[in-house]
């Protein structure tokens, strides 16, 4: 019996023939069947079978029709077929009606869920029904998300000529072409105006104020073109819309049953058609099969139903089945029979770190096939992940930008302290030497070793390098040790050299990352070298320290911000490519140049996000202010979209529901962030499954599966600062809520990230909420202060309750620090004085320095410069807020030998600016650079010097012992003669 990947069933021979046709490779296409045969015959279910290249493994397809088209013929052969065939994924491909507030004809709909909507009860007056949703896999969905149509055959850019018609036939039938879902594709940037007016002086149509009609020889010249110039057109500007399919048994042409639609409780129903239910139902039915729906609309279910565009649309869905079906080749082969045991066979993990998602494609016999399978594979995946991840229809991929436009970032080489871009880095190191790249959340690490991979990759199947880049996360090393370090030696043996990238070093437990760090890398540098990427701060207090590491790492580069012409090149680049209009374009740059946005600027990730944000139609400008407001924008936008796709009426507030299930999860994810791993913490969360599933609640996660059972598990969030936010959400609200008890979460240690989302939110806060809560706070802290055990008289803790309430009572003023108005200024200054802890002392002396209280100020810093202990401490704990370690500020202590990277760079910057916060700070910061350069030695750069120079100013003029002291400090600093003054 033939072995079968995927069976594909259509319900017309129109279908059958087009999806005959799309599958077979042409001249100049590697892709695709070179012939079909024809199998069964004899059967009352014949069918044609070939083989599908599609670049890396081949796909073995059947293809069948039936004899009528509606669910119950469908459904019969296709259980017939897959009884007999046992394929791996039951695929459909044909026609649909669109829903014409979404759709334009000819586009593409990727079934996302399909069900029967005519299921339910018929009662007298009205219909109620009872619909059995069926889901497509959503890994499936996503990568329909992302994935690009506009280079198939079928996708052609308008002419004039068919631009004129497009905008006559709206007109004709009484729509507004600007509010038509095809609008810009037809009329992009500011082709509209000079269309209008081309139009206007033919006389088709004629201006209003705000709106354009036909003139009578515009209606002659439409229904000219209907009557006598319809042939079905060859190439259109359709789009991919992934969303879901509601079947029924009867062809639709009231125009009113989208109406019904969404009373009945799918309010974003996107096709109409009347097979894809039954497709779906046979394959839950058979074990859980694959299975994939894609239709092209061809009309609008409305009293103007015709056929001309059928044959189009036949053609453009099976285009798009077959280029999915491609993309997805490893999910659809790791389900194949195991290879035989006289094979040698190594499992390739194809790894796309914007899902986290380790997929187990079909064994690779490497004597046979070499590397090459590999990293065709890998590089398809890389470039198939989406640049923006949740943009309403993917949005494009990688490839999009690759190579021509890719931002070429800049790394600091910590070793040799020479700044230079990862490209003339990476052509300095054609075989790159065992390196670590270091930097803050969002700063791109996970993009700059996909940018190595894709280069040697490149190089290695052009014949221009010889290295073999081998990629995957630091998860695989943890949940398939064995298995991955014996695929990295089998890849060495293919090559000169191989280089093995591991991204995500601190998205593992402590114990995993040390693990990795000092067993697993020296053993892949026995095969080659190694690249690996990590947060700056777990690196330098967690890795770093390990013995012998440092003397195997060659290069120690971090990544640098991006510049503002980065970030503009960027945006402007991927507009372009995606046909988003010029007018736009520069608007969103224009807006990215200014005050508060321009802060996002320097960050990949938040770029990513305001553009997200940006062509979802958010006014930028009036919602974001700070990073708490941008991850705020995001994700309120994203829960109600969600939302509105989401299927079904509940009985409850599903988006309150989401919303209390995230911050749950990101709570307890962060809190057993040392010891627990993301999955198990998912699996013990106590949550109804309709929430679990809901598409806002798992959107924002990843997927990874084991390499041994292929059990998907869940990995973590689609970006580690979605967490941050989250947890900081989950501390506001206890803070801000009403329940006199003490929050449990203020016993929590935050880190600096968490601390910079609460900061931003604090900010926002008006005169009257900022008391209310400064007042609950200070309830708080007395209750804390209650429990610590002042027998002892040094504040420690004796317990771990008293820990907890330690923890809790700095948290408590550190947010008092940076809240507005006199009750939080009263607060830290009584803190100050009644605390017996050091670690609460500062925080609140902190928080005193923020609000003005010079006396506070005053006996502070006087203590930093006269007391080691106090100037120890207050090194420490920056080097923890900062995140040069990722310690806990309650026993972390400096040695003087640890890098100050962070927190140097974050005190000059402040030095440098002269806002009221920073200059209020300015004292205190001019101590603590102080403190770090008497602790470490060394000298300071000519910039640093400059910025401490021209902070003199601000002292001279002035007389006392803020004035006199800072100048002390300064003359110590730069090596004044004043310097022979003892701190």
């Amino acid at each position: 019996m033939d072995t079968i990947d995927v069976l594909i069933v259509a319900a017309l021979k129109l279908e059958f023939d087009a999806a005959h046709d799309a599958g077979l490779s042409t001249r100049g296409r590697s892709t695709g069947i070179k012939r079909w045969e024809q199998k069964g015959e004899d059967s009352d279910s014949p069918y044609l079978l070939g083989t599908y290249e599609t670049g890396s493994l081949p796909l073995r397809i059947a293809l069948a029709y039936s004899s009528r088209m509606g669910g119950r013929s469908v459904a019969t052969l296709a259980a017939k077929l897959v009884e007999r065939l046992k394929p791996k994924c039951l695929a459909m491909s044909g026609v649909c009606a669109g829903n014409p507030a979404e759709l334009n004809i000819g586009d593409v709909v990727f079934a996302e869920m399909a069900y029967e909507y005519d299921e339910g009860k018929q009662k007298a007056d009205e219909f109620e029904p009872d619909h059995r949703q069926i889901l497509a896999l959503n890994s499936w969905v996503n990568a329909a998300l992302r994935m690009r149509v506009d280079d198939l055959p079928s996708f052609g850019k308008p002419s004039n000529e068919e631009r004129r018609l497009w905008l006559l036939e709206r007109l004709l039938a009484g729509q507004d072409p600007k509010k038509h879902a095809a609008f810009l594709r037809y009329f992009p940037g500011s082709r509209w105006q000079r269309c209008v007016d081309s139009y206007s002086e033919e006389g088709l149509i004629v201006r209003g104020v705000d709106s354009v009609h036909l003139t009578q020889h515009g209606r002659d010249t439409a229904n000219t073109n209907l009557y006598f110039h319809s042939l079905p057109p060859k190439r259109l500007p359709f789009q991919l819309k992934v969303g879901p399919i509601a079947s029924g048994s009867a062809v639709i042409k009231d125009g009113v049953t989208w109406e019904s639609l969404k009373r009945w409780g799918v309010r974003t129903v996107v096709g109409l058609e009347m097979e894809a239910a039954s497709v779906a139902t046979v394959a839950e039915q058979a074990d859980k099969l694959l299975w994939v729906v894609v239709k092209g609309v061809m009309d609008y279910a409305n009293p103007l139903k015709d056929d001309r565009y059928k044959p189009f649309a036949a053609r453009a869905s099976a285009e798009v089945l077959y280029r999915f079906l491609s993309s997805q080749v490893e999910d659809i082969a790791r389900r194949r029979p195991s290879v035989p045991a006289v094979q040698v066979s190594y499992a390739v993990p194809a790894y796309d770190r914007g899902e986290k998602r380790r997929r187990m494609p079909s064994a690779v016999t490497m004597e046979e096939k070499g590397p090459w399978t590999y990293l065709r594979n890998q590089t398809e995946s890389l470039l198939n992940k989406s640049l923006l991840p949740w943009t309403k229809g993917g949005a494009g991929a990688f490839r999009l930008l690759w190579p021509e436009l890719v931002v070429p970032a800049r790394v600091q080489d910590l070793k040799t302290l020479t700044v230079q871009t990862l490209r003339d880095w990476l052509e300095g190191h054609p075989r790159p030497p065992c390196t670590f790249i270091i930097g803050g959340p969002g700063i791109g690490k996970s993009t700059a070793v996909r940018y190595i991979f894709l280069e040697l990759a490149d190089a290695f199947l052009h014949k221009k390098g010889t290295t073999i880049p081998f990629l995957l996360h630091a998860s695989d090393l943890v949940h398939s040790r064995k298995e991955t370090l014996a695929l990295a030696e089998r890849l060495s043996q293919c090559g000169e050299a191989l280089v093995t990238i591991v991204d995500g070093l601190d998205e593992v437990t402590l114990a995993d990352s040390h693990n990795i760090a000092s067993e697993c890398l020296p053993t892949l540098g026995e095969y080659g070298t190694w690249i690996t990427t990590s947060r700056d701060g777990h690196y330098h207090s967690h890795v770093s320290a390990i013995p012998g590491l440092d003397e195997s790492i060659s290069s120690l580069l971090e990544l640098q911000p991006w510049s503002l012409e980065d970030s503009s090149a960027f945006a402007r680049g991927y507009f372009q490519r995606v046909g988003y209009p010029d007018a736009e374009q520069e608007r969103f740059v224009s807006a990215i140049t200014r005050d508060p946005l321009r802060g996002f600027t320097e960050n990949p990730f938040q770029l990513l996000l305001l553009m997200y944000l940006f062509i979802s139609g958010e006014r930028l400008s009036e919602v974001i202010d700070n990073r708490f407001g941008l991850y705020s924008a995001f994700y309120q936008h994203w829960i109600a979209r969600e939302l509105r796709r989401g299927a079904g009426e509940l009985k409850f507030n599903i988006g309150e529901a989401v919303v209390l299930a995230h911050e749950k999860l990101a709570l307890g994810a962060y809190t057993k962030r040392h010891s627990y791993p993301f999955g198990r913490v998912y699996e013990a969360l106590e949550v109804d499954e309709c929430v679990r599933t809901h598409p806002a609640f798992a959107g924002l996660l990843v997927d990874a599966a084991s390499p041994l059972d292929l059990k998907v598990v869940k990995a973590g969030f689609q970006h580690q600062s979605f967490l941050e936010f989250l947890v900081a959400r989950t501390v506001l609200s206890a803070v801000m809520g009403t329940s006199d008890k003490v929050p449990s979460v203020l016993g929590e240690e935050l880190n600096v990230e968490i601390n910079a989302f609460i900061r931003g939110a604090f900010s926002n806060l008006g005169d009257g909420e900022s008391a209310r809560i400064a007042r609950r706070a200070r309830r708080f802290y007395d209750v804390l202060l209650a429990r610590c055990d002042e027998s002892s008289g040094d504040g420690l803790p004796r317990t771990l309750e008293q820990a907890r309430s330690l923890r809790a009572r700095e948290q408590i003023v550190y947010f008092l620090g940076r809240m507005n108005g006199p009750e939080a200024t009263r607060a830290v200054a009584y803190v100050y004085h009644a605390d017996p802890h050091r670690l609460v002392r500062r925080a609140a002396a902190l928080g005193a320095i923020l609000h003005g209280v010079e006396d506070v100020e005053s006996e502070y810093v006087a203590r930093l410069t006269e007391h080691p202990a106090e100037n120890l401490l207050n090194r420490s704990t920056q080097l923890v807020y900062f995140g040069d370690v990722t310690e806990s500020i309650f026993e972390f202590e400096d040695d003087g030998q640890l890098a100050w990277h962070r927190t140097r760079a974050a005190t000059f910057e402040r030095i440098g600016m002269g806002d009221v916060r920073s200059r209020r700070l300015r004292w205190w910061d001019l101590a603590t650079v102080w403190s770090f350069v008497s602790s470490r030695g060394g000298s300071l750069s000519a910039e640093e010097r400059r910025t401490l120079e021209s902070s003199r100013n601000e002292f001279e003029p002035h007389a006392g012992v803020r004035s006199t002291s800072a100048l002390r400090i300064l003359d110590s600093l730069l090596g004044t003669p004043a310097a022979a003054t003892v701190l």
